[in-house]
């Protein structure tokens, strides 16, 4: 009976585990995906590059306060899409990675795209191996940045807390 018991009990830690990653993998996004996306010439194509993510869509209404800020900050007017990625049962829903693409008119027009997770472990050296090392960057154990402009693009990303459940943030917009 005991063995039987232990058996189950690591078949369930086996299911847990597997659960788990195939979370954290529908969370992440690869960054020649995450630069495709970013890197659109406009909104409905970001939605439709988007559409490779299989992650569901976030209503105009989750962007009204921020478009708000946004205009009142930058003046003109602003497009915005979002896209949610799954999470696992256990999380809360703002541990699930999110992406965002917009397009400002006005005094400062540009487009940019913003991409969140907590499954953002390696995304730096990602970034480093394609861009080369940051020119500004700073890392301790809570918190790190780098920015990097090349190759026609601008990107800044930022850590906030430590191992792999330290948030991720990457904004990603064309230099001008």
């Amino acid at each position: 009976m005991r063995k039987s018991r232990t058996v189950l009990t690591a078949c369930m830690f086996c299911w847990m585990a597997a659960v788990a990653t195939q979370s954290a993998a529908a969370n992440a996004v690869s960054l020649p995906v995450l630069l495709n996306i970013c890197l659109a010439g406009s909104l409905g194509e970001a939605r439709d590059r988007a559409g490779q993510l299989g992650w569901r869509a976030l209503p105009e209404t989750h962007f009204e306060s921020w478009r708000r800020a946004f205009i009142e900050h930058q003046g003109g007017s602003v497009e915005v899409v979002g896209w949610r990625g799954p999470k696992a049962d256990s999380e809360p829903d703002d541990h699930a990675a999110s992406l965002a693409f917009w397009v400002a008119r006005g005094r400062n027009p540009h487009q940019a795209c913003a991409y969140t997770t907590r499954q953002g472990e390696g995304l730096r050296e990602a970034l480093a191996a394609r861009f080369g090392e940051p020119p500004t960057a700073f890392s301790s154990e809570a918190v790190g940045s780098a920015y990097w402009t090349a190759e026609g693009v601008r990107i800044a990303w930022s850590r906030v807390g430590a191992g792999p459940r330290a948030l991720v943030y990457v904004n990603i917009s064309p230099a001008p």
